[in-house]
């Protein structure tokens, strides 16, 4: 690659200017990156070299310069192109040094590239082209249809002055297409007044974000990036069909407007002609696609940017470092996966904490399993095809033979259910994994905090934890949703099954999400930064620039929050400056043999890692043992500087450390020699700082909003205090701390919480509530306000009070209904024997002989007198 520092002046007083950065300190940092220093090491070090700009900032300067030394490339290319075809003049050269980019410098270079033949090159043969600059020119005094029969030739294929006029029009219009600066104006005009309409096509039908699509009309300039991107993503997939339409009319007169000196010459509707000839040829069609890729490229722009963001937060989130955390996969045939982790991230216990539940809530059986592999995807199925009987159409065996041979056959299948559980059940087909309950798992174990996916049915994953930890008599556990996206993916990759190799994918999914919660950044650098859940429809974007930005975002997260060298896997160390995978490598491999880093100088003897590495690394690294500053940024070559600021604000290092407000009384200007300048001061004093030091922030447990209770606490009549989660037109939705919310119903709530027969609480409101007894029995808790055997006040009218429970007066207050919708009951006459007798019919009773049955008939038939 060749290098930056030759580079013309004025690509760096353009830098300079566009980055507001020094044209002095600009070569400098551009000697120094062309020395081996990192942009990192430069960022934070070395504050005068890069003006006091950050890693990302000191990056896009270098990028810039890239670009820069990209376009001077491509320049000399098209200066030799047109060297060797004896086409370059000075005026050309001119054109192409003052070109600011390569779009321009591509369409200066339009008119001289290779292309097919076309009409206007089939009119420069037949000799039209001193009529088309007649044309161009407009000169006065020229008679441009006398012109046109000079050149009638049709020996040459000219029968007449149309056809002469015609192909000087096309000479004329491919002239018109060339200029470079009504390229650039009408790619402006374009970009304006563009409009792009979408429409769903007859596989989109089903789909619903394409009928939600379907209709959708904007100027392509006002479409959101997000929409762009989902309307790209409907296209790829077939479901989509987008038309842009270009302003043709208000192109045209701009063209006219251009080429036309005098709009009652007489050259005015030949230019016109000229005008259409152009656009009819291709020139709107190609500033369209030029107008929409730039368009294209500042979405892209604007959705790296908020990938960028998203990735930056999801990797310094605070971490939860000396946290014993359970993580639970639940999205994986088999059962639930509980992988429990210690303080440092190391993996202490494993299980199968719950079988699979469909979506009915009955288990779901595997179907047809092989042994050693999982179960199939058959969740929330009852039928089991392994397990069914034969067809009645086949035949049956009929010798002794055969019916032992279909026994042992229905014997097989019937044993594949658990044989599937038994291959299921082992780590990697030899070591069989436990299946217990998770209370049991939480109840022998010490556990601090419970994190799972947020799947499809997180709220009912959240109950079943609940009562897990209800159950196990922990009411202190806390439970976390995390994001758990493409875990998948880590935990099927080579990495993992080094790192893990006993244990099946679910479980190694299970430990990546309980490790996401306790260090984000030294667990989502395992992995692609777009597999870490950066945006929807990323992979429309550019991919090779959404790389390379994801990349120095990773590294500038890693930069800043630095790596604890005793503690850091070795994908984290190899992102330090100067480390490589292999020097990373042996810097784990060190710490295993030797044990922990004390300081921060022990680094220097592991194989490998010189004195040119360690002055590049040393900052970055984090050692928490003897030496105060080794837990910081600061550079250990700068200790003497370090000092000094102690001693100015009256104290040691540590004391520093634990007492930034000392730093607000230091003036830097009194350390700045003139080897170092006051922003090299101000950097090393920023290094004391919380904010600088503490980058992540501090992890806070997950609370719940009410603390579980116990089952004793939540029995009928007991009153407990609750928060308001929900609100509906029958009632609200209470949090009392049990497995799940409480229905506080309407008719439950004092007056004074009633509005318009809804309730005038709102979530998160704090109230104190009674439990009633259960009507149903179906598990559900409902509330009341009402103090239980509490007689409700009574209104002024001596009526109970609307919105208090009243007694049960029967059918009397009920509203009467017309009796021509009742069903009429059957008429029955009074025959026979007495009523009570009647009553009895439908007894068993003991059989009857012949005579007592005819004495029955004649009792049921005689009528009464």
């Amino acid at each position: 690659m060749k290098p930056l520092t030759g580079l013309p002046v004025d690509s760096y007083v353009k830098v300079s200017q566009e980055a507001d950065i020094p044209l002095k300190d600009l070569l400098e940092l551009v000697q120094q990156v062309e020395n081996g220093a990192s942009a990192a090491f430069l960022a934070r070090y070395r504050a005068d070299v890069c003006a006091g700009l950050d890693e990302k900032r000191v990056q896009d300067i270098l990028r810039r310069l890239r670009d820069c030394r990209d376009l001077v490339d491509r320049r000399i290319s098209v200066l030799t192109k047109l060297s060797l075809r004896g086409a370059l003049t000075p005026e050309l050269r001119a054109q192409l040094e003052k070109a600011t980019d390569r779009r321009e410098l591509n369409d200066i270079f339009m008119p001289f590239r290779p292309r097919k033949r076309d009409a206007a090159d089939s009119a420069i043969d037949k000799g039209l082209d001193p009529l088309a600059r007649a044309l161009w020119f407009q000169q006065d005094g020229v008679d441009i249809q006398a012109e046109a029969l000079k050149h009638v030739a049709p020996g040459k294929g000219v029968e007449d002055a149309e056809q002469a006029l015609a192909g000087a029009y096309a000479i004329a219009a491919r002239w018109l297409s060339e200029k470079p600066e009504i390229l650039r104006e009408l790619r402006k005009l374009f970009r304006r007044h563009c409009e792009l309409s979408v429409k769903a096509k007859s596989a989109g039908r089903k789909d619903a974000r394409a009928q939600a699509m379907d209709g959708y009309r904007s100027k392509v300039v006002k479409v959101p990036w997000q929409k762009l991107l989902a309307i790209r993503r409907g296209i790829r997939a077939g479901l989509l069909e987008k038309t842009v339409e270009i302003p043709a009319r208000t192109a045209s007169r701009y063209l006219e407007r251009c080429l036309i000196k005098d709009a009652e010459s007489e050259y005015a509707p030949h230019l016109k002609r000229v005008v259409s000839t152009a656009i009819r040829k291709g020139l709107s069609e190609r500033v369209k696609r030029d107008a929409l890729a730039q368009l294209d490229e500042m979405a892209d722009s604007e959705a790296i940017e908020s990938f960028r963001k998203a990735l930056r937060d999801a990797l310094l989130a605070p971490t939860a470092h000396g946290i014993r955390i359970v993580g639970i996969e639940t999205g994986r045939h088999g059962g639930w996966r509980a992988a429990l982790i210690d303080g440092d991230g190391e993996l202490t216990d494993y299980a199968i904490v719950r079988d699979d539940v469909g979506p009915n809530g009955k288990s779901a059986k595997p179907v047809n399993s092989g042994l050693g592999s999982a179960r199939a995807d058959t969740e929330g199925s009852d039928s089991d095809t392994s397990t069914r009987e034969p067809s009645s159409a086949a035949p049956r065996p009929t010798s002794e033979e055969g019916k032992r041979t279909e026994t042992a056959a229905v014997d097989a299948k019937k044993a594949q259910p658990a044989a599937a559980d038994a291959a299921l059940s082992r780590g990697n087909g030899k070591q069989p994994v436990r299946r217990t309950d998770l209370s049991e798992f939480l109840r022998d174990r010490d556990v601090d905090l419970i994190v799972f996916p947020a799947g499809p049915r997180p709220h009912s994953t959240e109950r079943f934890i609940r009562s897990q930890i209800r159950r196990c008599g922990k009411g202190d556990i806390a439970w976390h949703v995390v994001r758990g996206s493409r875990t998948w993916i880590y935990a099927t990759s080579k990495a993992a099954r080094r790192e893990f190799p006993h244990l099946e994918p679910a479980f190694r999914s299970a430990v990546s999400l309980a490790r996401r919660v306790q260090d984000p950044l030294a667990e989502l650098v395992k992995s692609d930064p777009k597999t870490v859940g950066i945006g929807a429809n990323h992979h429309e974007v550019n991919g090779p620039r959404l790389r390379e930005v994801l990349r120095q975002t990773v590294e500038c997260a890693v930069h800043d929050a630095g790596v604890d060298a005793n503690r850091a896997p070795f994908p984290l160390l190899a992102l330090v400056p100067g480390i490589t995978e292999r020097l990373a490598k042996r810097i784990v491999d060190y710490r295993k043999r030797h044990g922990p880093f004390r300081l921060r100088q022990d680094l220097r003897k592991v194989d490998g890692l010189s004195d040119r590495i360690f002055a590049q690394a040393a900052g970055f690294f984090r050692v928490h043992g003897d030496e105060p500053l080794d837990s910081t940024g600061a550079h250990p070559e700068y200790h003497e500087l370090h000092q000094r600021i102690a001693a100015a604000a009256g104290c040691d290092l540590a004391t520093l450390l634990a007492e930034p407000s000392r730093l607000d009384a230091i003036d830097p200007e009194q350390f700045a020699t003139k080897g170092r300048s006051v922003l090299f001061v101000k950097s090393a004093i920023e290094e004391f700082k919380p904010e600088r030091r503490h980058v992540r922030g501090k992890f806070e447990m997950p609370k719940p909003v009410v603390p579980l209770r116990k089952e004793e606490e939540l029995q009928p009549g007991s009153k407990v205090g609750g928060v308001v989660s929900s609100i509906s037109d029958y009632g609200a939705w209470v949090d009392i701390g049990g497995d799940q919310d409480a229905l506080l119903h309407v008719s439950q709530i004092h007056r004074e919480h009633l509005k318009d027969s809804r309730p005038a609480l709102g979530a998160g409101d704090s109230l104190d509530v009674y439990i009633r007894q259960p009507q149903d029995g179906n598990g559900r808790i409902s509330l009341t306000m009402w103090q239980p055997r509490s007689r409700p006040p009574r209104g002024k009218s001596g009526g109970f009070r609307p919105g208090a429970p009243g007694p049960f007066n029967g059918p009397r207050n009920r509203r009467r209904r017309s009796d021509r919708f009742q069903r009429r009951k059957p008429f029955h006459r009074t025959f026979g024997p007495a009523s009570d007798r009647r009553a009895g019919r439908g007894r068993p009773r003991a059989k009857l002989t012949m005579s007592e049955k005819l004495n029955m008939l004649q009792d049921k038939y005689r009528t009464k007198v």
